[in-house]
């Protein structure tokens, strides 16, 4: 009846199915679902294609796109082929791509380490803080091009879904818009600060770094099927 409805729903499958498959597994509250969702509605006789998420994953986005840009400007890389990829695995094919960083891979692993660290902290920090604060909000960004309709639906927090009907999916949101200089000033207040922290650490890194000192982690080995290899190829 109600877009809380649907995603709680959704949620709580899959906070079941992660626990089916893993015992140790900690289930998560519920503070909204939505994270880059697609959905499409007709407005009037016009269909617009949408994209819905949380404002705590709208951020999110911005944090790890900013810090991708900013990892590539301070120590520029490119992934390659190691020396495993294409090999055959029974009826699979492995995929083995590795960092090219002009000598620096080890130092970019460990800067990458620590931005990744960041961002799963201030995903956990933004989803408490719109779930304290209840904005109660929706905001809406065109993102139209060549000549299709398309809509990015941002969502304060998970209370807000409880207000908009699949029915009335439109004219619910717009009742309820906040004013989208909201959304644009925490996201540009989250990318000063991820720019900042890469920052920080580069620096820190670059004078205590140790290449010979590194993070022990569990070497994943990744196969897929060769028809799914070949469209990443194609997309590439």
């Amino acid at each position: 009846g109600t877009l809380r409805a649907y995603d709680e729903y959704d949620h709580q499958y899959l906070e079941n199915a992660r626990a089916t498959e893993d015992p140790a597994y900690e289930p998560k509250p519920y503070v909204g679902n939505f994270y880059g969702c697609w959905a499409r509605v007709l407005v009037g006789k016009r269909l617009v294609y949408l994209t819905l998420s949380m404002a705590a994953g709208y951020l999110y986005d911005q944090i790890s796109s900013a810090a991708t840009d900013e990892l590539q400007r301070r120590i520029p890389h490119r992934y390659v082929s190691g020396p495993d990829d294409g090999k055959k695995d029974g009826d699979m094919i492995r995929w083995d791509r590795r960092i090219d960083a002009g000598g620096q891979e080890a130092l970019f692993e460990e800067l990458q380490a620590r931005i990744w660290d960041y961002e799963r902290h201030q995903w956990a920090a933004l989803q408490a803080e719109h779930h304290a604060i209840g904005r109660r909000r929706t905001y809406t960004i065109d993102t139209s091009a060549h000549g299709e309709s398309n809509l990015h639906i941002v969502f304060s927090d998970q209370e807000v879904l409880g207000a908009i009907h699949p029915e009335t999916f439109m004219s619910d949101c717009r009742k309820l818009e906040g004013d989208i200089g909201e959304l644009r000033a925490a996201a540009a207040a989250e990318v000063k600060r991820i720019h900042e922290f890469i920052a920080e650490q580069h620096a820190d890194l670059l004078v205590n770094f140790d290449p010979k000192v590194t993070r022990l982690r569990k070497r994943k080995k990744i196969l897929m099927h060769p028809r799914a290899r070949d469209d990443l190829t194609d997309m590439e």
